[in-house]
């Protein structure tokens, strides 16, 4: 399971990704309903139903295997920018929140330029996915919630994807954290019901850059 950590992080941002990647059902007025417990060092994050008693679905998942040794991953990486943009806006084409990460592999660097974002991580999730649905590995792809995979530039395939992805089941769950005083470290805790698979945990960082001379 990969876990890709940066400096500036925050634990909301922790348990939204989290969240995020298994699926969560969070209520539609309140989708993080954010809450202390005993204590101010533990909190706890909770999907909610509604008042009819039916819960809201949580954010779709994109997830583009990407490099910047590769000649064809420009567009794919300018299209996963948009498609946030677009969910992020008030006008969302989107039934649902879109959670968007940028993997990238790390086979490329091989060519002579090391992408500094690549991780071996990245590259053996990108094969996991392979075996699951038997396709091949490639730059850009694009897979969407951990189901539905297809070049990471094809917008005619991606979108109708992204909306076949929001009419899928997903999992409630319930999450605690706890932060011990004076550390860094946080700990956290999902319960979910009728699941007992692995969980995928992401630290992911937001706007970061590099110039970038050949490759």
């Amino acid at each position: 399971m990969p876990w890709i950590l940066h400096n500036r992080i925050s634990v909301a941002g922790i348990l939204v990704a989290l969240a995020s990647l298994i699926a969560c059902e969070p209520s539609a007025s309140d989708p993080y309903a954010l809450s202390a417990e005993s204590s101010p060092n533990q909190q706890s994050l909770t999907s909610r139903a509604d008042d009819k008693g039916s819960a809201a679905k949580g954010p779709i998942v994109l997830e583009l295997f990407t490099s910047q040794g590769c000649s064809s991953c420009p567009p794919a990486d300018r299209l996963l920018r948009e498609l946030k943009s677009q969910s992020d806006s008030s006008e969302s084409p989107f039934p649902q929140d879109l959670i968007v990460l940028s993997e990238h592999v790390d086979y490329w660097n091989r060519l002579g330029w090391t992408d500094p974002y690549s991780s071996s991580k990245f590259s053996a999730r990108q094969q996991s996915y392979a075996q699951l649905t038997g396709d091949q590995v490639y730059t850009p792809q694009m897979v969407i919630q951990g189901k539905y995979s297809m070049v990471g530039h094809s917008r005619s395939e991606i979108v109708p994807a992204i909306r076949r992805a929001a009419a899928m089941q997903q999992h409630t769950i319930e999450l605690g954290f706890v932060i011990p005083p004076g550390r860094t470290n946080v700990s956290v805790e999902a319960r979910i019901a009728g699941y007992s698979g692995p969980i995928v945990l992401f630290l992911a960082e937001d706007g970061i850059q590099n110039h970038v001379p050949r490759g």
